[in-house]
């Protein structure tokens, strides 16, 4: 939700015509934290789907063409008065370092309302909209954002667990005790980020219906668009069962390992009993010869 405390610079670094791109046009840095310094209003603060504040940081055009090190998205924005270059703000796009080394497709996602453009990649964004317009166009831009990053980082994961569950089916129907002392901490691991992608599902889905009433009109028009663009809809659809048979899997798994230790421990315990009742008539056996050779 937007911020009324923060409000974006829009006057200043003035952009000389030397600068690649469009010489009135604008930049800026959105950084992600999870908390908010005293002094240092957010742009916004996004509940889901996951509770983040997005910091605004004007940049100049250079430092916008360069690569950073760490999640931050950058947006250009170009008024309407500019003549833009279609193909200068494609290679921008496509030239960003992916976040955290992590390979995927570089795609473009283009869309627009009567008032506002979109032109966006994973780490940038170019936005064509009057001044006016612009504060709902990045808060589209930036709730997209994470929201297309969520469920990109599901898929990966979800790609990744899939040799790991196939490693841990034998503890579906058996786990040895040398199997439950090599799997254990392994499989509570998995439970645990299975458990919190089922979550981060849920929240998603529940961003993509923007249900706060403070959301402006443009704002959620242009993020359902940039959604829809996005094939995010579909691809949560493609999530929902391999992360809900990923969770029924693990709950098998930790239910046979449960069963596995009680019956275990029942059969420890089973032969403690039979060896102290073993020890007690070896001491009555004892007692009675003792006792018998006494009176002979």
């Amino acid at each position: 939700m937007q911020n009324p405390g923060a409000v974006l610079d829009l006057d200043n670094k003035l952009v000389p015509e030397a600068m690649t791109l469009a010489p009135e046009a604008k930049a800026w840095r959105i950084l992600f934290g999870t908390d908010i310094p005293s002094g240092n209003a957010p742009l916004l603060v996004v509940q889901e789907p996951r509770n983040v504040a997005a910091f605004a940081e004007a940049i100049s055009l250079d430092e916008a063409l360069a690569d950073s090190d760490d999640d931050s998205f950058c947006i250009l924005w170009i008024p309407p008065n500019i003549l833009s270059n279609a193909e200068r703000e494609s290679a921008w796009l496509d030239t960003a370092a992916p976040i955290d080394g992590a390979a995927r497709d570089q795609h473009i996602i283009k869309a627009g309302l009567r008032t506002i453009r979109v032109v966006w990649s994973e780490r940038r964004a170019v936005i064509h909209s009057a001044r006016e317009h612009i504060e709902e166009a990045i808060d589209a831009v930036v709730r997209f954002t994470l929201a297309e990053r969520e469920t990109f980082d599901l898929e990966r994961q979800m790609t990744a667990i899939w040799p790991i569950l196939k490693a841990h089916t034998p503890l579906t129907h058996k786990s040895s005790a040398s199997l439950r002392r090599r799997d254990k901490t392994a499989v509570a691991q998995v439970t645990e980020q299975v458990t919190q992608m089922t979550a981060t599902l849920l929240l998603l889905q529940t961003a993509l219906e923007q249900l706060d009433p403070a959301l402006a009109g443009n704002s959620k028009r242009l993020y359902a668009e940039l959604v829809l663009q996005a094939a995010i809809y579909e691809r949560i659809e493609l999530l929902e069962d391999p992360i809900e048979f990923a969770m029924e899997h693990y709950e098998l798994v930790n239910t046979r390992m449960l069963e596995a230790k009680t019956a275990s421990n029942e059969l420890w315990v089973g032969a403690a009993i039979i060896v102290a009742l073993v020890i007690e008539i070896a001491v009555i056996v004892l007692q009675l010869t003792l006792m018998w050779g006494a009176t002979t």
